[in-house]
């Protein structure tokens, strides 16, 4: 493994393959690409993860921590279990017995029906038994984060957490692509984003609001320069978990139930529509369908009466 232009990277027979930037997560990859081959379940997850960051579609940072979570808790549970042992039941019992949560459940699914993939692909086993393991669908989420709430957690958030959510609701993005926003993609014309999830490009023109935040943003720290715009004293990037925590601290400070950071561009997609700004194109969406599920109804219609039968 070596380090290069930023980045790790996989040296073998001249061929360089980038791992990641990140340390922990290049020496992960490297490790499980660099085991010897084995039918044991815990080795062929590892495996998965692997080959998948190697692939051409790797994993986004952010689901690539959560199938690591996944991961570790699949090899606790299934050490013993080689492919070939493993039947979909198991998998059911498992889920029960532990009380996962829908959500949860479809990230461990996925874990597992890319690794017995894998182990078909090598001959360890005939068919992949996980396709047989419904897919579990979460109900969508009809969150709308009201602006008396909004000003709730505002009050109570750190400077930081208070910069964070004025750009997220202004300009629509993730909370991981808030953090992410570097000072090289503040341009003239607006702030540049290349989404993590979905890679679309957008740029996301200036108003008065948005200046005055990215300046206030700006304003935190100065006595360290970072590379990105939100930065920790040391002028590292914020991981994502920290401001989770931060936001969770602020939420329940001020009373807030059921409200995710996530809600925050659920909202942000509703108020723009309200306000007739295009919010398909503020959030990077390229279906309707997706966009839609952001839209929130915010107020109750107000619907008139039937008539009375006449007597």
């Amino acid at each position: 493994m070596h380090f290069q232009h930023g980045a790790f990277y996989y040296v073998y027979q001249g061929k360089w393959t980038r791992l990641s930037s990140d340390y922990l997560e290049a020496k992960q990859i490297y490790l499980g690409l660099d085991a010897p081959l084995s039918d044991g379940l815990s080795d062929l997850i590892d495996r998965f993860l692997s080959v998948r960051q190697l692939s051409d579609k790797p994993l986004a940072a952010k689901t690539f921590n959560t199938y690591s979570v996944c991961a570790r808790r699949l090899k606790i549970a299934f050490e013993q279990f080689k492919p070939s042992d493993f039947k979909p039941s198991h998998f059911y019992q498992w889920i029960a017995a532990k009380k996962i949560t829908t959500s949860m459940a479809s990230q461990y699914r996925n874990v597992m029906i890319g690794a017995m993939q894998l182990a078909v692909e090598e001959g360890l086993i005939d068919r992949n038994p996980i396709k047989e393991v419904k897919n579990y669908i979460s109900k969508s989420r009809d969150r709308y984060i009201s602006d008396g709430e909004f000003l709730a957690i505002y009050a109570r958030a750190t400077p930081t957490l208070k910069a964070m959510m004025d750009i997220a609701v202004m300009t629509g993005q993730r909370i991981g692509d808030v953090i992410k926003i570097k000072l090289a993609d503040l341009t003239d014309d607006g702030i540049f984003v290349i989404q993590q999830k979905t890679k679309a490009r957008l740029c996301i023109a200036w108003n008065p609001e948005l200046r005055q935040a990215v300046a206030t943003a700006r304003a935190l720290h100065q006595c360290v320069r970072g590379m990105t715009l939100f930065h920790t004293r040391e002028g590292k990037q914020f991981s994502y978990w920290t401001i989770r925590t931060l936001w969770n601290r602020a939420t329940e400070a001020a009373g807030v139930e059921d409200a995710h950071m996530h809600d925050l561009r659920a909202k942000a997609a509703t108020d723009a529509k309200k306000d007739g700004i295009d919010s398909k194109a503020l959030l990077g969406h390229k279906s309707e369908n997706v966009h839609l599920r952001y839209i929130r109804d915010k107020e109750t219609p107000l619907v008139q009466s039937g008539k009375m039968v006449k007597r």
